[in-house]
């Protein structure tokens, strides 16, 4: 439902007789009592109209902090967003399913039946508004939507198929991006200490709801008791290694790594077989290294493993030799992925895991380069396909390969451009071209995409983050003068960079000892901050600390004056 930008209009503030119909209704939809109604409606809360380009229209109700509580359509009653249930998890039925599921949900999928775990709570009828979260966090809610199938006569969801819920709202929608303030699940612990709260007010089906929480406790628990039991075993078979392995001992310890891999790691499918394979050797059972490597295993080789996995149906392959793409792995149908109980990985040096991935402690940005139809001829030339996104390094290494393999190097250092790279590669004249510049024409035959990795991402989520077309867009400082001779600074195109407004709005409240306001600029239809003053240097500072670059940033003084005719 709000997989888009919802359009919400201006918020105004909810009418206290409008207030307590919604409340009613809630009471009446959800059976709960004796609830005060500002614990699900507080007094200064307001609500505003939308209309997505889905062509859904409806109410969004939010409080003080525009933190969107509820919201209905033209068609439905009123939902609770999961900013609600995270404050009261007990107000609806929780189905409960793995990380890897929730990950998807995260995405926009529906929740299919073979990714619930039974048993379910006897509301979880056919037509039942209902919650969905992880069983390591039974009461921390990812998503929202309607139960299509009547599960609380399920017993056994593995071999079924069909829809168990359609998601409305899952979290880090478009719903959550609302929010003024950044939003954070709750842990575990701070679940339950609401639950024994709301249970304090209310009085109605505390039998029910008490025992769906045990259900959930009781899951968790022998969850963890099996993982415990299995990362025990696995230590005492470790422990009885000698200085050397079988081949099938390594082959096994493979096959598992894949399987860590699936069921853990948050994949962007497609991918290369190199980029694979680092998910590959991190999720190795804690064993030396040394031990374990890809010229100890019966396959010997990279490809020879990979197609060897096609086989056994845990994933799919494109490419030929040994440029191989993987484009699916497996899903919980498979029985191997199904009956695997993951295991604790050890940890990586953090001087190794930086070059492979994106520092911490400041925001980064990583590029993607997808083929033209001009690089065809150059990519059917090197047996490469087309239709996935390299990096500027995979590029790099394919040219320089191709360049090798062609014999295209000519005297003085020039490259000689063959008809696949003149395609590309386009020249007013002649057929050679320095080596230091052939790779910046060469990029031009590709669309540049970006990806945008905020401070302090775990490195289980980048996987998960979105790629987006284009280059990376530049935030906008613009310096000018208004009607009554008032200097202002307009900040705008940030919200790209994961900065919310209101925090930007609040630091240069204090930082440029002036007042702040925000709204829409006109022409990018983009949240915009303005504060009062000529502050574009502050700006650019309060910007470069949050790991912004500024290469990212347009800035215009429009206060600079200008030249006089002579």
């Amino acid at each position: 439902m709000f997989k888009k930008d919802p359009d919400l209009k201006p918020l105004s503030n909810l009418k206290n007789s409008d207030r307590k119909k919604l409340f009613a209704k809630v009471v009446e939809d959800y059976k709960v009592s004796n609830v005060p109604i500002d614990y699900l409606f507080p007094s200064d809360s307001k609500q505003g109209n939308f209309k997505s380009p889905l062509k859904i229209s409806g109410t969004i109700y939010t409080d003080a902090e525009s933190t969107p509580t509820w919201f209905k359509t033209k068609d439905s009653n009123v939902l609770p967003s999961i900013m609600t249930l995270w404050r009261y998890p007990s107000l609806i039925p929780i189905v409960l399913t793995n990380d890897m599921v929730i990950g998807k949900l995260i995405n926009g999928a529906d929740l299919m039946l073979p990714g619930c775990i039974p048993p379910f709570d006897s509301r979880c009828v056919k037509g039942s508004i209902v919650g969905v979260a992880s069983y390591k966090q039974p009461n921390v809610v990812y998503a929202v939507g309607e139960c299509l199938l009547g599960l609380s006569d399920v017993e056994e969801t593995v071999g079924k198929s069909g829809v168990a819920v359609r998601v409305y709202h899952h979290f880090e929608d478009h719903l959550c991006q609302l929010a003024k303030i950044t939003l954070k699940p709750p842990k575990e612990e701070e679940a339950l200490e609401t639950i024994l709260q709301f249970q304090d007010v209310t009085s109605e089906q505390p039998v029910e709801e008490d025992g769906l929480h045990n259900n959930a406790e009781a899951l968790n628990s022998e969850v963890q008791d099996e993982t415990i039991e299995h990362e025990a075993s696995d230590s005492n078979e470790l422990a009885e290694v000698l200085t050397e392995l079988t081949v099938e001992d390594v082959d096994m310890f493979f096959e598992r790594a894949l399987l860590q891999t699936i069921t853990q790691d948050k994949i962007s499918l497609p991918i290369s077989a190199s980029n694979f394979m680092n998910h590959i050797l991190k999720n190795m059972p804690p064993i030396d290294s040394s031990l374990v490597t890809m010229k100890k295993t019966s396959w010997k080789k990279t490809s020879k493993y990979l197609k060897a996995m096609q086989k056994l149906k845990l994933l799919d392959l494109k490419g030929k030799g040994e440029d191989l793409t993987i484009i699916s792995v497996a899903s919980s149908d498979n029985e191997k992925v199904r009956k695997f109980v993951p295991y604790t990985v050890k940890s990586v040096n953090s001087s190794k895991q930086s070059q492979n991935k994106p520092s911490k402690d400041k925001l980064t940005i990583l590029f993607y380069y997808k083929p033209n139809s001009c690089t065809r001829s150059f990519f059917n030339d090197n047996d490469k396909v087309t239709n996935v996104l390299y990096s500027q390094q995979e590029l790099k290494n394919i040219l320089n390969e191709y360049i090798r393999s062609k014999d295209l190097v000519r005297e003085k250092n020039k490259i000689f451009l063959n008809p696949p790279l003149q395609e590309i590669v386009k020249l007013k004249e002649g057929r050679t071209i320095a080596r230091d510049k052939i790779f910046s024409e060469f990029l031009k035959g590709f669309t540049i995409n970006h990806k945008i990795i905020p401070i302090n991402t775990p490195d289980e989520e980048v996987e998960s983050i979105k790629i987006k077309k284009g280059n990376v867009p530049k935030v906008e400082i613009v310096t000018e003068m208004r009607i009554g001779r008032k200097v202002v600074t307009r900040i705008s195109n940030f919200e790209v960079y994961h900065i919310k407004a209101q925090e930007l709005a609040n630091e240069l409240r204090v930082k440029c000892s002036g007042s702040t306001t925000i709204g829409e600029n006109i022409q990018s239809k983009s949240t915009e901050v303005t504060v009062q003053g000529p502050h574009e240097k502050i700006v650019q500072e309060l910007l470069a600390a949050k790991g912004l670059s500024p290469a990212w940033f347009n800035v215009t003084n429009k206060l600079k004056a200008k030249k006089k005719r002579t």
